[in-house]
């Protein structure tokens, strides 16, 4: 699902048509659309950075599905898991957590928020 909001990604790797509505060919700019406050690449220095264009940050418009692999999938998986109540990946509470899969739940609710966001405006 994309974004965990109920986007079935199975259903748009073969329609073009679906993927155009929704958003996932990147076409409106905010679909799927995925940023780190700090670039992955350069660690917001920005200078000289392939990956942010200089910017410091980094952002992905598009379906994460095209970029992902599976293990990172399924990190973003369990994270939606977790920010929507279903319980942790690792037994016990938010201490229990890695530090990685903490930094991934915390993109995936920001980012879920922003999409959510983007998509009401969208849709009116």
């Amino acid at each position: 699902m994309c974004g965990g909001v109920g986007e079935d990604c199975q259903q748009c790797r073969c329609d073009p048509d679906l993927q155009r509505s929704r958003g996932c060919d990147g076409s409106l700019g905010v679909a799927c659309s995925f940023a780190a406050d700090t670039c992955p690449g350069c660690q917001g220095r920005g200078t000289g950075c392939v990956l942010c264009g200089g910017a410091g940050r980094w952002e992905l418009i598009g379906c994460p599905g095209h970029f992902l692999d599976a293990h990172a999938g399924r990190i973003v998986e369990l994270a939606v898991m977790a920010a929507e109540g279903m319980g942790w990946p690792a037994p016990g509470g938010v201490l229990d957590q890695s530090a990685d899969f903490l930094a991934a739940w915390r993109i995936v609710v920001t980012q879920r928020s922003a999409y959510q966001s983007a998509r009401e405006q969208r849709d009116g």
